[in-house]
């Protein structure tokens, strides 16, 4: 019998990378109130009578038409902030119409929405501080442009704690591929040993909801895939390749599978089908700690590092490796409502799916192709120049990738660059959509401000 790591020929059955070293546990606070409605208000600056009279109008003319704007959001106006002319006003479910009408007039220097915003970057869990590999990859700088959108990301594991406070307001329908069927069938995809709950909570638990921690991105979208009936959670490859195919047929964009086995050929076959059908593959390293000689092309293979960056000890390599994520003391949701701090490439893997997941919520029309290129360029090499057989192209960087994604590089060269900021501005003053950074299907301010915030990048 030859064994492949931990997938036998003979068997083709895979066991977990179930490398879960349990070191602490904290219930978290029950959940808050929901959060609050948007305020269905407009924040409106008419223009001065000099915006009017250097368009040619006489004083009287402008003084006229200056007054008919103000007339024309009187009645719907809360208050007034003189110091700037601003006015705040109630527009009620007809927001979105409103602001059109207001703006199609041209009376007004601005009309936006009056935002429902959060703090910047930082989110009230009282967990987050324990989650070093958050800051590590640099989610929390990029959380004030994307938390993930609703992009689907698929947990091919062991299954997912439906009652978990920080999974269920992100979860879909998934698929029990052991028994060939759905959720919505009646078929059970709830965590048979805590493992899928790890993995799927490191990519997407929620955040800013001030219980436990949160994820790579807040509101990317759970789609549990359970591949495994057995306690011990081993599968067999041939079920965990249904499931994969499960998932992208009902929209996954990204699949994150948290099982050893990527060095099986068949795992390059079923990478090159997610591809062709517009999704991603990320696979771990096993934690045999040995070195494979396979290179798949197709799909996004992590090693885990510890907090200096170099290779988690047991962390397998090769020409293979992708990227690096951190694998060590990773602090992630357990079953029961719990945290727990586990340690292994099963808690790498989803960090790589969930920064993939959160630079695609910047642009839905980017191919796979696009997204792998974005994180190749942005990961921090940590390792020998360029790729190297142990962290790839480095460890990958939620900030840099999400900022390439974006329409900051708006010509899609691969570069951000000053022929990006003409063809921007040019977009931007003629209302093209192509200006939409923030995919609100508008184009005003908060454009503007993210793109200049985004084109200018960050420290590391």
């Amino acid at each position: 019998m030859q064994t492949i790591g931990i997938l036998t020929a003979s068997a083709c059955a895979v066991a977990l990378a179930l490398c879960a070293l349990p070191v602490a546990m904290a219930r978290p606070e029950p959940p808050p109130s929901p959060p609050p409605p948007q305020s269905q208000r407009l924040l409106v600056v008419p223009h001065h009578t000099d915006h009017f009279t250097a368009a040619g109008m006489t004083p009287d003319a402008a003084s006229i038409r200056r007054g008919q704007a103000i007339d024309r959001i009187r009645g719907l106006g809360e208050r007034r902030v003189p110091e700037l002319d601003l006015w705040v006003v109630r527009a009620g479910s007809e927001q979105h119409d409103l602001q059109a009408t207001l703006l199609r007039t041209g009376d007004y220097r601005h009309v936006e929405p009056d935002w429902i915003v959060q703090t910047c970057g930082t989110p009230n869990d009282p967990y987050f501080d324990q989650q070093w590999h958050l800051r590590r990859i640099r989610c929390d700088t990029i959380w004030p442009f994307t938390v993930g959108g609703s992009v689907i990301c698929a947990f091919v594991d062991t299954g997912v704690d439906r009652t978990h406070p920080d999974l269920a307001p992100n979860l879909v329908p998934g698929y029990n591929a052991f028994r060939r069927a759905s959720q919505a069938s009646g078929a059970p995809v709830d965590d048979l040993n805590g493992h899928g709950t790890a993995t799927a909570g490191i990519a997407a638990a929620t955040g800013n909801n001030s219980v436990g921690g949160v994820g790579v991105g807040w509101t990317i979208s759970i789609m549990p895939v359970r591949v495994s009936d057995s306690a011990n959670g081993s599968a067999f490859m041939s079920d965990i390749i249904d499931g994969i195919v499960w998932a992208v047929r009902n929209r996954a964009r990204v699949v994150s599978v948290g099982y050893a086995g990527v060095q099986a050929s068949v795992v390059q076959s079923a990478g090159e089908w997610v591809r062709r059908n517009n999704a991603l593959l990320v696979w771990p390293m096993d934690n045999a700690g040995v070195e494979y000689s396979f290179d798949w092309p197709d799909v996004v293979v992590v090693s885990g590092t510890q907090m200096s960056g170099e290779l988690n000890p047991g962390s397998s390599f090769g020409v293979g490796v992708d990227f690096a994520a951190p694998a060590a003391g990773i602090y992630a949701p357990s079953r029961g409502g719990f945290y727990t701090s586990y340690s292994g490439n099963s808690f790498a893997g989803p960090q790589v799916a969930g920064v993939a997941a959160l630079a695609w919520s910047m642009d839905p029309s980017l191919s796979p192709t696009q997204i792998l290129r974005a994180l190749e360029l942005s990961a921090e090499d940590v390792g020998p120049s360029g790729r190297d057989s142990r962290t790839g192209f480095g460890i990958v960087d939620a900030a840099g990738a999400v900022r390439l994604a974006s329409r900051v590089d708006f010509n899609r060269d691969g570069f951000i660059d000053f022929f990006d900021y003409d063809a921007f501005i040019t977009a931007f003053e003629s209302g093209s959509a192509t200006a939409d950074v923030n995919a609100d299907a508008f184009i005003d301010y908060m454009d503007y401000s993210n793109f200049v915030a985004l084109f200018v990048g960050f420290d590391r």
